[in-house]
């Protein structure tokens, strides 16, 4: 389907707030709007016919035809506009100034095919939008109230159906609103598949996309690597000039390898071996990694001796370097220097409440409550300036949903408890059968 500038067509101007930028939702919609057109149609052109031989006022048929061929020309009038809403609103306008005239001479407020119009706003919110469908109920719910009022102040003819229309229409109508209300619910569902398939589509190529800048980012960062360590070796006097830019580096390559795992986790190309871990070892061989930060700040990291005999079921590479590695980078990050790092535990039951404490100055609630909500919690500064990128706290949660573990969160500010700040992050872990 040709695109065309929005703004020469009058459907456009009128309703160009519902005008799809997209070519194959704008494709589908006509799709849908064709197959609309057909059932209500089917039935308009029904009535229409019925008019001629079960209704004495012959008026409603000529309004029923005129309708019936305003309504048959829907997809052409799109054609001309552009504009699902603008065809629409011809589709469904039409359909009502029939239902409600049918309604008029056959009963008025009692006519059963007065109820025809609760299903306008559902083809209006189909094809264009809430704003659109909540305009067609107000419309709709005052042309029912205003026959209401018709009926009660005697403007309304007596019936004009004769005995068999009587019954012909009653059928209709309960035919009707079945095929269509089932209609419409095949509608939905369908369109439920199609957005579906376009964002999963969507988020492939944001991830093909992702996967390849990812990789061009990482094999200039080991040229880059291996360019300084050559100059390094070979000028040993330029080691603390190299030093910061080495560090810059690290964290450039720790970001997106991070972003890397998540990445692969999130898609499912991460196999969890889940097997029994020594909690002891683990903080071990993370305390290692860490040993240079936790002196550049002159902090001390206190493992709990009650560890020792403590085993987990977990992945032993993910939970060190994605879980409690990164719990224990933003515990340094956000300590003051010469503070202390506090790792505990506590059994409940089946699992093992694996706790890191820091004494830094705490997360407001404000930022808490987005975390508890939203899943996410930006990034902020640390104590000396340090930057993050947030990924942390998403690995740690997205290992511990794969693992069947928790993550919870608690933290005082200095604001409110200068005495007792700081964070409590505790990571409940599935204990090892013995």
């Amino acid at each position: 389907m040709k695109s065309t500038d929005p703004g020469i067509f009058f459907g456009n101007w009128l309703f160009s707030s519902v005008v799809e930028d997209d070519a194959v939702t704008r494709s589908y919609k006509y799709r849908l709007l064709v197959a609309i057109t057909l059932l209500t149609g089917l039935f308009m052109w029904m009535y229409s016919f019925l008019s001629i031989f079960l209704v004495a006022d012959k008026r409603l048929a000529t309004i029923g035809f005129t309708c019936a061929i305003v309504h048959a020309f829907c997809p052409m009038w799109y054609k001309m506009a552009r504009s699902i809403a603008f065809a629409t609103y011809v589709m469904v306008a039409s359909g009502m100034v029939f239902q409600t005239s049918f309604a008029y001479f056959t009963g008025g407020f009692f006519a059963p095919t007065l109820f025809w119009i609760a299903v306008l706003p559902m083809i209006v919110g189909i094809l264009t939008n809430k704003t659109h469908a909540l305009t067609w109920i107000f419309i709709c719910v005052s042309g029912y109230v205003m026959m209401f009022l018709a009926q009660a102040r005697g403007l309304v003819p007596p019936n004009q159906l004769s005995e068999d229309g009587k019954v012909v229409v009653q059928f209709m109508v309960g035919l009707g609103l079945i095929a269509l209300v089932g209609g419409f619910s095949l509608f939905f569902i369908e369109l439920g598949y199609f957005y579906h398939n376009k964002i999963s589509a969507k988020n492939m190529q944001i991830r093909q996309l992702f996967r390849a800048i990812t990789h061009d980012i990482l094999n200039p960062l080991a040229v880059v690597e291996m360019t300084q360590a050559k100059i390094q070796k070979r000028f040993p006097e330029l080691e603390s000039e190299l030093s910061h830019s080495k560090k810059i580096i690290g964290n450039i390559r720790h970001t997106v390898e991070n972003a890397r795992y998540f990445d692969a986790a999130d898609s499912g190309r991460v196999v969890l071996n889940i097997l029994p871990i020594s909690l002891s070892g683990l903080m071990e061989s993370v305390a290692v990694l860490f040993d240079e930060r936790l002196r550049e700040k002159s902090l001390s990291l206190e493992v709990s001796p009650e560890l020792k005999s403590v085993y987990v079921l977990g992945d032993e590479i993910s939970l060190r370097t994605q879980v409690i590695s990164n719990a224990i980078s933003n515990a340094i990050k956000f300590s003051d220097p010469g503070s202390k790092i506090v790792v505990s535990g506590v059994s409940h039951g089946g699992e093992f409440e694996l706790v890191i404490r820091d004494y830094g100055h705490g997360i407001p609630n404000e930022r808490l409550m987005q975390w508890e909500i939203a899943g996410a919690l930006p990034s902020s500064a640390g104590t000396w300036g340090e930057k993050g990128t947030g990924f942390g706290l998403l690995l740690m949660k997205h290992y511990l949903d794969k693992a069947h573990g928790r993550l919870q969160i608690h933290s005082i500010c200095d604001s409110v408890d200068p005495l007792n700040k700081g964070t409590r992050v505790s990571l409940f872990l599935k204990i090892a059968p013995q």
